[in-house]
């Protein structure tokens, strides 16, 4: 074989040789790698398993104040940081602000980045976890295959690294949703010294989406419930201007009469009396009782918007037609009340505040404990007050004589409970006719 096919030979079997070789290095790196990995999965594979699980309990967090602290301890508890920091966007500023810090960050609570600033304008490109130990090969590789056009990025870098160490930042882990940029995490060296490993930032980057599913959790529970507030707010301010222009129509009622001027006010007056006696006997009532009886005393007679001045003003004794039509001021006034939800038993008190215990009132003739309990007080403080109030056709009895025709009225007119109330609040308290006739 001549000289020249045999040196052919050599150097052909040598390359051979050569790119079996580095063939199978790759491989067997590989092999080494994956077998690293084996041995870690198990314990890579219960952190991230704790990592999810407490990301999900973060959903269940509702208000983004403590979701932020959740966030900010969990974190830095897990990864041991020297220093966590939460930055959220504030929409009045245009900036994000420092909302929560654990740890040895030095600025102080509501510290702005601004939206411009480096940090986030490049997290807002590469959409991941910013490690400052890469920021400087990412540079010098830039910078080696960039031109002019491209230079902007290499600004960014320069800016981005100068930024996260003043911050004292070793990793910064952005919080995206639907490519915006909620807010971000600052994570300063562990504190043990050692560096991030490339399954902590994994973990990190993974858990960053769980976050951000957390927090767009909590910011629409929020909006909701300032929508309901809004809502609630609007039907109260717009009940109440109702409830005023009804008040000023009993008012107005009240005033144009001489002689049932106050009425309305010493009813009340005397139904609280009469309730504060039963809490005295050891009787117990629902939390809205107290609003619902004051309510019903002062709109009793709100139904005599309806009644004729004529029949309201006459001087002599009602005729069986003015009577009728006088009793249709309960009715009256509940249909008044009748759009307003909440109101529903005031407006039944009011309907029912001339029944009778025997029966024979009106406007169902309802009997007995079908009759409500707030009907049953009003009854009472109404009937006394007619009494010591002077009529057009006849001069007010005297207090005395007021509460003799309580107690003969008790089981037959009054509710006994009730007529029995009434008068040991006014026996028992020197200053009841004192307080109740200011």
């Amino acid at each position: 074989m001549p000289i020249a096919e045999q040196q052919q030979g050599v150097l052909l079997f040598s390359l051979s040789v050569l790119l079996g070789i580095v063939l199978f290095r790759r491989p067997l790196a590989k092999v080494f790698a994956g077998v690293i990995d084996q041995l870690a999965f198990k314990k890579s594979a219960e952190y991230q398993k704790i990592i999810r699980e407490a990301a999900k309990g973060m959903i269940k967090v509702q208000e983004l104040s403590r979701l932020f602290k959740l966030i900010a301890y969990f974190i830095g508890m897990r990864v041991k940081a020297s220093h966590v920091a939460l930055f959220y966007f504030d929409k009045k500023s245009r900036a994000y602000a420092l909302k929560v810090k654990r740890g040895r960050f030095r600025a102080q609570l509501d510290f702005k980045i601004d939206a411009l600033s480096p940090i986030v304008e490049y997290m807002n490109e590469k959409k991941d976890v910013v490690v400052a130990k890469e920021i400087d090969a990412l540079a010098r590789k830039n910078r080696s295959i960039l031109r002019q056009k491209e230079q902007r990025v290499l600004r960014i870098l320069r800016g981005l690294k100068d930024q996260l160490g003043e911050l004292g930042a070793a990793i910064c882990v952005p919080c995206f949703s639907k490519d915006k940029l909620l807010g971000f995490l600052i994570l300063g060296p562990k504190r043990d010294g050692d560096a991030f490993s490339r399954k902590d930032i994994t973990l990190l980057s993974t858990l960053s989406h769980e976050v951000a599913v957390a927090v767009e959790n909590a910011i629409l529970y929020e909006e909701l419930s300032m929508k309901v507030k809004e809502i609630e707010l609007l039907y109260d301010k717009e009940k109440k201007i109702f409830l005023s222009t009804v008040l000023a129509f009993a008012t107005a009622i009240d005033a144009k009469d001489p002689y049932t001027h106050g009425h309305t006010e010493r009813v009340t007056k005397y139904c609280l009396m009469i309730k504060e006696q039963f809490e005295r006997s050891g009787q117990k009532f629902p939390k809205e009782f107290d609003k619902e009886l004051q309510v019903s005393a002062l709109l009793h007679d709100v139904g005599k918007i309806g009644t004729p001045d004529y029949i309201l003003n006459k001087k002599g004794p009602l005729t069986k037609e003015e009577y009728e039509e006088i009793k249709k001021h309960s009715l009256v006034g509940a249909s008044i009340l009748r759009p307003i939800d909440e109101l529903n038993n005031v407006a039944l008190a009011i309907r029912h505040h001339q029944e009778r215990w025997d029966g024979l009132g009106y406007p169902d003739g309802l009997q007995g404990g079908n009759i409500p309990l707030i009907s049953r007080i009003v009854m009472v403080a109404d009937a006394f007050d007619a009494l010591v109030s002077d009529r057009p056709y006849r001069p007010g009895v005297f207090e005395e004589m007021a509460f003799a025709e309580i107690r003969k009225g008790s089981g037959t007119q009054f509710d006994p409970a009730v007529a029995d109330a009434f008068v040991t609040a006014y026996q028992h308290k020197g200053d009841f006719k004192r307080e109740v006739l200011k």
